[in-house]
Order: C-alpha cells, then structure tokens, then sequence
C-alpha cells in the first residue's frame, strides 16, 4: 500500500505544482516605477480608460471612434516624449481608414467579410540610423465586442503594447536594431476585418519582417504562445522570452477549430493569409469572463499585464535527466523510487499543460456551440470528458502500470470505488445551477423587425439564442408564449447562428426614431449588359446607421466587387458586412448569368444602448445571463 501512496502523493504535488505555477503571476509595479520599466499600473490606466470612460467599443457605434481618438492622443503623446528625450529615435503616428473584402472560412462556413471605414492607428518608432531595416509589427484590437467592456479581451493588450512602446523610448540603454510598428487595430471582433485592411492597403505594412499578435481568451493564466508559423519563430521566443511558454497542443486544438474563435494571427501568418513569420500570445485561464458582461478591469488577476509586459508566459519545469522505464519486480520503496524517477520527465513535461488545458476547455465550452438536448447536453459533457481524460492520460498515464501493480491485490474494488465516485460526483454536479453572475451563460437578444416591400416594418419579434445546450427556455420570463423561429431570424448574424439553439416570441415594433419607411433599402442604379451572356447589376444599399450585418445575394453570380473571386459555389452567396461612420450608403456590383435576375436579403444588427423596449426586455433576464442585445431589420429585394 506504500508504493501506491507514494505514486499518489507524486502525482498530487505535481498536480499541485501546476496549478500553482498557471496562476502565478510577478509582483505589479506601480505608476512610480522607474521610467525604463514595464509597469503593470501604467498599462492599467490605458486599460481603465478604455473601459470606464470610453465603455463599450463595438464596430459601428461612437464608442469604437472615441477609443481611436484615445490611441491617437497616446502615440501623439509618446512621440512628444520621444522628440525631446531620444533624438536617436524616430517617432511617427498614422489613423488609416480601411475598406475591402476578403474571402475566409468562418465557423466551417466559406463567406466574404466586407468592411467599410474602420480605423487604424499606427506608431512607428525606429532607430535614426537605420530607419527602413525591417520592422517587427505589434498588434492589439481596441474594438470590443457587443454586449462587454473588453478588459481583457483586448484593453489589456492595447495598455501592454503602449506601455511597452513607451519603454521603448524611456530606457536609454535598449538600442534598436530595427524599426518597431505597434498596430492598433479598430476591427477584430468583425472577424478579423482591420488587420486584413492594414496588410491589405497600409503603407506600413510594407517593409515588415516578423509580428507578434497579442490576444486574450481570459482574464487571467499563463500567457500561452498556441500559434506560431515555424521554427525560427519559436527559437527567437525562446531566446528573447524570460519565462517561454507554449505547446503544439495548444496549436493543433485551435487550429482545428473545435472552438469557434479566431485571431489577427491568420492575417498576418504567411502559414495562412498572410505573408509574416510571428507568434500569437494569448491569456488563456477565466474564460468564463471572455466576452461577456464580466470581462471588466476588477477581474483581471493582479500581475498578468506585468507577466506580459516581459513578453513571457509562465515558468516551466526543466526537463530531468532521461531514463528507461524499469519495473518494479516486488512493490519496495527503492523500486518505486527509481520507477518515478524515470517517469519525472514526462510528468514535469506534461503536467502544466495537462493542468491549463482542462480548464481552458471547460470555461470556452459555453461558446463551442449548443444543440438541443438531451443531445447536446451529452455532447457537451463528452467533449469536456475527453479532454479531462486525455490530459489525465498525459500527465500520469506513465504512472498506470506502477499504479496497477502497487494495488494487484485490490484492483477491482480500486476501479469500481472510482467508478462510484465519479458517478456520484457528476449526480451531484447535475443538481447544481450551471452558471452564476461570475461564470454566467450568453445570450443573444435580437429585437428583429421584418421590413415588408413597402419599406416598413411589417413584423416584430424577439429572438433568444445561446451558444451551449443548456436549454435557452430557462432564461426567458415566466409564462412566455414562443412564435415559430427559423434559421432567417438571425441572418444578421451569420454564421454564428449555425452554432446556436434559439427561440423566438412576438414583440412590439421598434420604436418612433429607430427607424424610418425605407430606412433598410437595396435600389438598382444602372442595369449594364456585358459580354458572354450577362449583367452587370450597379446597386446601392442604404441602412438606417452604421451597422453589421449580412447580405444573401441568390441566382447565378458571377462575379462581384468585394473581391476577386466568389468564396462559394452554388446558388446562394453570403457577404458578411460591417463598418463605421459612412457605411449608411454602400454601393456595389455584382454580375449576374443572363438579364440579371437577382434576389438579395438584407439583414443589418443596429446598436443602440438603453433602446427602449430592447433594454427593458433585456432586464428582465437572469442575474447569470450575460446578454448581448441588439436590433435587427431584414429585408428582401428582387431584381428581374
């Protein structure tokens, strides 16, 4: 029975040696740290800024344009600062608007993403002697999306970038050999829309040599780097970072998109859209705060940003000395001992990412999509299963057969007693509420509003849906009447809903001042015939104010202006869309087989804070629901 201790107790510090080292974090400096430090106080300002004061930062509202304004007032700050301590540096500042198109894969869906006046603002600081060498690129997003503040996701990479840009400047002692270009990129949360713009058509996307892409998916944890393009890359990481930390686990999960989430890294990765070698360095631990209500400044653990700062992630354990697996013939401790001492590298190895990934798993779940149950229950909990099981088998599978020999004797009743606990376990953890306001469930709230052919609203309702298979009943007010639902109630927000479970109820219409007869409209400007059997169709599409949305363009297209080459096959087309101020009127063409028949959907997603009745409805929910509300208008256009 002692060697079976001594196994369990290896495992349980090792286990605990893990935990400790994901959540450990360096002391904080202060606002009063010396000027050629990193200090975490100094980069929580910026992020303070972004969440108190400018709030809410989504693509197409005045939220979105005010945090460019801040980025703008910060780098004009630091080249001031430049200019007049460091004539060895050169300091330069850009707002780039963007518009284009791209085709891209999105939640295993193939569509266009068109953007229109999103903002980027760019500083440059580079060495006076060597002023055009190439440049390493910094990127952080300072949109959030609807419905959160974006603390971490991503305020905290802005006020690191910043932060670490000013130390560029104040240490006197660091010597450039090249030119750095920190990117603050106005459109993440759109899919990817401002940094394909920056690569697309910046003139500072030319002459780069390398990126480094910072993003959040919690508020807290090792700073994983789980994307990179090759192994130059990484060795460079390695070298330059003080406590590297990274794992082609980490890479392989996200890069087969079992989560839906992406990053900037697919922009700029010459791996995948791109053209640059980089990494992708991301917070991975309190996923249950990623975008929702509760990624605010309070939760962000204390010395995260300054772990960042260093651009590092958490330490890891060295590797012990190899050696051949031995069996233990008779179950003495000296046996044992050296069995453990033999299987110490892979544990130290595979422990703190046996440890991370788990939790990673279980806090992004709520996002990886929701069917109804009993079926999507069982899929949930299969998958966290899996990957609590296969992290289990790598952190301790070289200790099974020492385990299984140490309690031959009884085996059996081992097995079937752990059996029975788990059993008993998961009963107890099914009576138990799945989400709280600290760990609370997603929701999608739409007030959407059918616009009939005489440009006014002709149907209103309020659709719920959610991202995981807790059943989206339980959010909704007592006694409330459900309407039929389809896949078309949530057009606007393609293709997410794919991943969705959702309901609908009536509604009352939006109201006076929202919207205006013929506010949503697609209109025909010329009709051109061209060569080889078709039609060239000049529209224009009007919206009530800036927005996203999505537009279903059916019959045989050709071709289009988004972008050169058409992202699917078949009759029906999607075009995702987003923009700020200017986006009201968008013209495009788009050619067509024959005289030009066409039939287009429109759907546009409007924010407005405090809508009435939208906010009403949305306080009437759970204390545990995190609620993204918005309101929709969808229309239909034929073009014979």
């Amino acid at each position: 029975m002692l060697p079976l201790l001594l196994i369990v107790c290896v495992f349980a510090a090792t286990v605990a040696l893990s935990v400790h080292a994901a959540h450990w974090t360096p002391e904080p400096l202060g606002v009063d740290a010396p000027a050629e430090h990193f200090s975490e106080a100094r980069a929580m300002r910026t992020v303070r800024r972004l969440t108190d004061e400018v709030g809410l930062r989504r693509v197409s509202t005045p939220g979105v344009e005010a945090a460019a304004r801040l980025m703008v007032a910060e780098a004009g700050a630091l080249a001031a600062l430049t200019a007049a301590t460091r004539p060895d540096l050169l300091v330069q500042v850009d707002r780039e608007q963007v518009s284009g198109a791209v085709n891209l894969v999105f939640a295993g869906v193939p569509l266009t993403n068109a953007y229109r006046n999103l903002t980027n603002v760019v500083l440059r600081v580079a060495p006076v002697s060597a002023p055009d060498g190439p440049a390493v690129l910094v990127n952080a997003h300072f949109d959030s999306m609807f419905g959160t503040r974006g603390a971490s996701d991503c305020a905290g990479c802005v006020g690191v970038a910043l932060e670490a840009a000013r130390v560029l400047v104040a240490n006197p002692n660091i010597t450039l050999p090249g030119p750095a270009v920190f990117l603050f990129n106005g459109g993440e949360e759109t899919v990817l829309q401002a940094s394909h713009g920056f690569m697309a058509h910046s003139r500072w996307a030319r002459g780069l040599g390398a990126f480094i892409n910072l993003e959040s998916t919690g508020a807290s944890g090792p700073d994983v780097l789980f994307q990179h393009t090759g192994a130059w890359t990484l060795r460079r990481y390695a070298r330059a970072a003080q406590h590297p930390h990274g794992s082609c686990l980490a890479q392989d999960l996200f890069e087969s998109r079992v989560i839906s989430m992406d990053t900037d890294f697919r922009m700029f990765s010459a791996a995948q859209m791109g053209s640059l070698p980089g990494i992708d360095l991301a917070t991975v631990l309190d996923g249950a705060a990623y975008h929702t209500d509760a990624d605010v400044p309070e939760r962000m653990a204390p010395g995260s940003l300054q772990l960042r700062g260093f651009i590092t992630a958490l330490w890891a354990l060295g590797a012990l000395a190899s050696a051949a697996a031995m069996a233990a013939p008779a179950p003495d401790l000296a046996a044992v001992a050296t069995a453990l001492a033999a299987c110490a590298p892979a544990l130290a190895a595979a422990a703190p990412l046996a440890t991370v990934l788990p939790a990673f798993v279980l806090e992004h779940i709520s996002i990886m999509g929701g069917k109804r149950p009993p079926l999507g229950l069982v899929l949930g909990d299969a998958a966290a299963g899996a990957a609590v099981g296969a992290c289990l088998t790598l952190a301790a599978g070289t200790l099974v057969p020492l385990a299984a020999h140490a309690a031959r004797p009884r085996g059996r009743a081992l097995v079937l007693g752990l059996l029975a606990a788990s059993a008993a376990c998961a009963a107890l953890a099914s009576q138990r509420h799945a989400y709280s306001p600290a760990f609370p469930k997603r929701v999608f709230l739409q007030h959407r509003n059918e616009v009939g052919p005489d440009g006014r609203v002709s149907d209103s309702r309020w659709c719920i849906g959610g991202l995981d298979a807790v059943p989206i009943e339980r959010v909704l007010p007592p006694n409330a009447v459900l309407v039929p639902t389809s896949a078309r109630d949530w057009q606007a927000l393609h293709p997410v809903a794919r991943l969705m479970q959702y309901v609908s109820l009536a509604a009352p219409p939006p109201e006076p001042g929202m919207f205006a007869r013929g506010a949503l409209a697609i209109t025909l400007a010329q009709r051109e015939y061209r060569a080889a059997n078709a039609t060239r169709l000049h529209l224009v599409m009007r919206l009530p104010r800036p927005g996203w949305g999505s537009l279903n363009i059916t019959g045989d297209v050709r071709g289009w202006s988004f972008t050169d080459k058409l992202s699917q096959e078949g009759p029906s087309h999607m075009v995702r869309f987003a923009g700020n101020n200017g986006s009201e009127h968008w013209p495009f063409w788009v050619d067509m087989g024959g005289l030009g028949a066409a039939r287009v959907e429109a759907a546009v997603m409007l924010f407005q804070d405090n809508a009435h009745p939208l906010a009403a409805f949305a306080a009437t929910m759970p204390s545990w629901a995190s609620v993204d509300a918005f309101t929709s208008f969808h229309a239909c256009f034929d073009f014979a």
